[in-house]
């Protein structure tokens, strides 16, 4: 074992480097390891994610809890991100969904499809959207029945502003789909 006491700077990584590169002239080729305050496992030196767990800056030294507060905060603010494009993308995949239509005019904002035909407008609440059987099993209507004492009114005006697509009453809930395609987007009345 090898006991080395350095200054925390930018340059902390490079003489780490070369005090291996040194002891290694010595014992050969090794499999070097370190353990940093910030890691739980050893961290192999060739790892490229070494340096993450290295504080240079003095100034801005962080206990270990608090960089692992930190960390689950950046985790989270990526998480998020990713559920935003996710839904982004889900929502463009909608609006294509929605094109063989007669809606004039189609917007999703926070989780609502806002429709508008010639003479009527709608808005649901997005449920689920993607291939039919599995969404409908997510959802928990895969065997469930059409309802019979729906609004007819309100269906009869949403289906003309659908054309090719159908809606259906199912449950709570109002399922679009099209007879040509393997999506279904189900939705609540808001």
């Amino acid at each position: 074992m090898v006991f080395v006491e350095i200054d925390r700077n930018q340059e902390s990584l490079n003489r780490i480097t070369e005090i291996v590169a040194d002891v290694e002239r010595l014992s050969g080729k090794m499999d070097w390891e370190g353990h940093t305050l910030l890691s739980e496992e050893p961290i192999k030196l060739s790892d490229e994610n070494f340096s993450s767990f290295l504080q240079l800056d003095p100034e801005k030294y962080l206990t270990a809890d608090e960089w692992r507060s930190q960390k689950a905060e950046q985790e989270q603010q990526a998480e998020a991100q990713r559920l935003e494009a996710e839904a982004q993308d889900n929502s463009n995949k909608i609006l294509e969904f929605l094109k063989p239509t007669n809606i004039l005019e189609a917007g999703i904002t926070d989780g609502k499809l806002h429709i508008r035909g010639a003479r009527d407008i709608a808005t649901l609440e997005i449920v689920n959207f993607g291939h039919g059987p599995d969404i409908m099993e997510q959802v928990g209507i895969s065997e469930s029945a059409i309802k019979l004492d729906h609004d007819k009114v309100r269906f009869a005006k949403l289906n003309q502003m659908l054309g090719e697509l159908k809606a259906l009453p199912i449950e709570e809930y109002v399922v679009i789909y099209n007879p040509a395609h393997k999506d279904i987007l189900v939705t609540k009345v808001a």
